[in-house]
């Protein structure tokens, strides 16, 4: 299979370290096409898609973090990003015949009460638009990948390096989780 992995610095792995070297370790044979950039938000990826031209099989699209942190009164971007991010589900689909969309992700728990209300309207503006967006009636399936949920279950700063860019250990349990999902996308 060949993966397409769109997103940010948690994609591209030059802050911190990247989950798709784990990805390769625990899913083998596998082609992943890194399209990660630091610093990039939801309206940038969107603009770069619209230029790309890689196809895949799947498409790993996870970007949002710096929207998180740079709107923390959400309702101000709320309407900007749910077009941008309908726009880049729709250019992922175009290009893989599935694909997963991951939310945003603080691993710490300050961070996530400091920007608890952009990260929920992010959070919720993914899980809505991978559900029942702009896909939804297309043959290219789209899933919502709660990976908050895994790192959640180990609240703290030991994942990361800042509380948002993953370390080693945060690098692969964001590994396992996109795995588990590739997994079941290649059945």
């Amino acid at each position: 299979m060949r993966i397409l992995c769109f997103g940010d610095s948690l994609t591209e792995g030059t802050v911190g370290v990247g989950f798709i070297p784990f990805l390769e370790e625990l899913l083998p044979g596998n082609t992943y096409v890194n399209l990660g950039v630091n610093g990039d938000t939801i309206a940038g990826l969107r603009r770069r898609a619209e230029r790309m031209q890689q196809r895949g099989d799947a498409a790993v699209v996870w970007i949002g973090t710096n929207d998180v942190l740079m709107y923390p009164d959400w309702d101000d971007h709320a309407e900007s990003a749910a077009a941008d991010y309908e726009a880049l589900l729709r250019l992922a689909a175009a290009r893989a015949g599935r694909v997963l969309a991951v939310p945003p992700l603080l691993a710490d728990p300050a961070l996530v009460r400091e920007y608890q209300r952009s990260y929920s309207g992010a959070t919720v503006l993914v899980r809505t638009l991978s559900v029942s967006g702009p896909c939804s009636s297309l043959s290219v399936r789209v899933s919502f990948v709660d990976i908050q949920v895994a790192f959640a279950r180990f609240p703290g700063t030991e994942f990361t390096i800042d509380g948002a860019h993953l370390n080693n250990a945060g690098a692969r349990l964001a590994a396992e989780v996109v795995a588990e999902h590739l997994r079941v996308a290649s059945s």
